[in-house]
């Protein structure tokens, strides 16, 4: 009888362990991003007695990633995402002798966010907002010399607003955000202070 009773305790929680198990897995998605980015730089000049003459010249870039979706309950998720993103943002300077130079600022970066989304409404199409920090690494790139690699990486929030909408063998999410450096990242003596942002607009694949 104690055979039969541990027999039958051991399936239970066999069971309830494979229920949980098969219920945290529907609860993830799995999926890709792609889209545009428009970045550009905040900076500020060191010193009154600078006769160098900086402005930032910013344009459009593109990126994708992965995506992983973690429903907490019905209006709230955790999606983590890793992004390569191609920046297209440059120092142009001339200097007091009339020469001129320019240099791209990170052309590359690996861009981890952990944004957290809550969903307006339970319907097919759903709206939400998302917050979130991220980090982004700058990559050396050795084909082009002139870039002005950063002096740190850079930490900053992202804010957004998407529409997720359940179709027939996935899910397709339009999502706007804009990316907000808090760092200082200049390393140039010119420079006393440079931010870095961006707007992205994506489009999101989820199985």
């Amino acid at each position: 009888m104690r055979k039969v009773l541990f027999f039958c305790l051991v399936s239970v929680l066999i069971f309830n362990g494979n229920s949980q198990s098969a219920d945290s897995l529907r609860k993830i998605k799995l999926g890709f991003d792609i889209g545009g980015n428009y970045t550009f730089l905040q900076i500020e000049k060191a010193g009154q007695s600078n006769q160098n003459q900086i402005t930032t010249l910013n344009g459009l870039g593109f990126r994708i990633g992965i995506v992983m979706d973690y429903k907490i309950n019905r209006h709230f998720s955790l999606i983590p995402k890793a992004e390569l993103s191609f920046n297209d943002v440059r120092l142009y300077t001339v200097y007091g002798g009339g020469s001129k130079e320019s240099r791209s600022i990170s052309p590359l970066t690996v861009e981890i966010s952990p944004h957290f989304a809550f969903k307006l409404s339970d319907k097919k199409v759903k709206p939400y907002f998302l917050i979130g920090p991220v980090l982004k690494i700058p990559i050396p790139d050795a084909s082009n010399p002139r870039a002005l690699e950063i002096n740190s990486n850079v930490v900053g929030v992202d804010l957004g607003f998407g529409l997720n909408r359940a179709l027939k063998y996935f899910n397709f999410s339009p999502e706007l955000r804009y990316s907000y450096g808090l760092n200082n990242i200049s390393n140039s003596a010119d420079i006393s202070k440079m931010y870095f942002h961006n707007v992205s607009l994506v489009f999101i694949f989820k199985g």
